[in-house]
């Protein structure tokens, strides 16, 4: 028995030791992260290993513009990490459901909602600038679909804060892109209400002049 326990806790360091590899490398090269993650036989050790594997599967799938996903596989690394200790797992697990489930348009409005603002939450805690542009970005698209413009605008400010914080300016350039386009649909629903089409879209013509200064 002692013989099996230290063979299985063997087998789960060396698994645990390759998923962390993979993750760093979907830093640098998605295509390398899921050729490695291919070659990788699923892990059987214990459950955390299953759950990040089934997590970085779909994340993969997800980043490179994939069409299929694992549903179950997703979900069952969504029940693992939802309630996490890592902020970061947490983060990860909600935003990703959220948005595949957004993508290829199933689940419940409102838990894909709940999912995206508990990734945001989670998130604030850490200092994963990438993941948290990524996820303000979301939001801020869904309150734009919602016709929730100033809420739009105040996620689209965040997203833009968390692309400068990460240094990525292609990033930097969608975020004001997008802010510029929730400043002309919240300036017309002000346009609208007060009939004042005057000023109404000077914001957004500067957010796009400072987009193409970049």
């Amino acid at each position: 028995i002692i013989m099996c326990l230290f063979l299985a806790g063997c087998s789960s360091s060396v698994e645990s030791e390759r998923l962390d590899e993979i993750e760093e490398v979907m830093n640098i090269s998605l295509d390398s992260a899921a050729t490695m993650l291919n070659k990788m036989p699923k892990p059987t050790a214990s459950e955390e290993n299953i759950a990040r594997y089934n997590l970085i599967d779909n994340w993969l799938r997800y980043a490179r513009y994939e069409k299929e996903f694992d549903i179950e596989s997703l979900e069952h690394a969504y029940k693992y990490f939802k309630d996490s200790h890592s902020n970061l797992r947490r983060a990860q697990v909600n935003y990703l459901k959220a948005a595949v489930y957004d993508q290829l348009k199933i689940g419940d409005e409102e838990q894909k909602a709940l999912c995206y603002f508990t990734a945001a939450k989670a998130i604030e805690k850490t200092d994963n600038h990438q993941l948290a542009a990524q996820i303000y970005q979301r939001i801020a698209v869904e309150m734009n679909a919602r016709h929730a413009f100033q809420e739009a605008l105040d996620w689209g400010q965040k997203y833009r804060l968390e692309a400068q914080k990460c240094g990525d300016a292609r990033e930097e350039v969608i975020a004001l892109l997008n802010l510029a386009m929730a400043h002309c649909w919240h300036s017309d629903s002000i346009c609208e209400a007060n009939h004042n089409f005057k000023n109404g879209y000077n914001e957004s013509i500067a957010l796009s002049h400072e987009a193409l200064r970049i």
